[in-house]
């Protein structure tokens, strides 16, 4: 049976590299998947993914073996995600998820593009593409990730409540822009 990520965690936390060798496998393509919704230039997403890794290494002293392993992680990441969204936007270190949404509206929001008879997957991956990121990265947590909107507001300093405005009115987005195209 395979090891939970709390016992990898443990395991690492106690000098084990193999155990971070797991995880790195295990987290690495969803993080990277993670990254690739806020962020389209590849160079990018690789940094951010390493510089996840990095910050555990780092800071793995401080993981709290009582607690999931995974919303840890990802709070990590979120918070790297921010940085890196702070300096494109030229906001202060110290912007919150509120300014990032509002240096967002200020960019425009992305259009939907759809090629020549695309594949479900391609339209729902335009859709999820045509979302602004406040939303984009909210629903790839929640709906890819199965992380709770609790989890989510906490990884990205947000409330409950605004987290789940923002996946209700990207799932609507989504509902919209999907409207009539039926699984083949």
């Amino acid at each position: 049976m395979d090891e939970t990520d709390e016992d990898l965690a443990r395991r690492y936390v106690g000098g084990d590299s193999s155990a971070f060798d797991a995880l790195f496998l295990r987290y690495q393509p969803r993080l990277r998947a993670v990254f690739a919704r806020s962020f389209s230039d590849h160079q990018t997403v690789e940094d951010l993914v390493q510089a996840t890794f990095l910050k555990l290494h780092r800071g793995r002293e401080r993981y709290d073996p009582s607690r999931p392993f995974r919303p840890w992680l990802y709070t990590i990441a979120m918070g790297l995600r921010q940085d890196e969204l702070r300096r494109r936007y030229r906001l202060p270190p110290t912007a919150g998820e509120e300014a990032l949404v509002g240096a967002e509206a200020e960019q425009g929001e992305p259009q939907v593009r759809f090629s020549m008879e695309p594949s479900l997957a391609d339209r729902v991956r335009a859709a999820i593409d045509g979302l602004p990121e406040s939303q984009r990265v909210v629903i790839q947590l929640h709906r890819f990730e199965q992380l709770t909107f609790e989890e989510i507001a906490a990884m990205l300093g947000a409330s409950p409540g605004s987290v789940r405005v923002r996946a209700s009115r990207g799932y609507g987005a989504l509902r919209e822009a999907l409207a009539g195209v039926e699984a083949s």
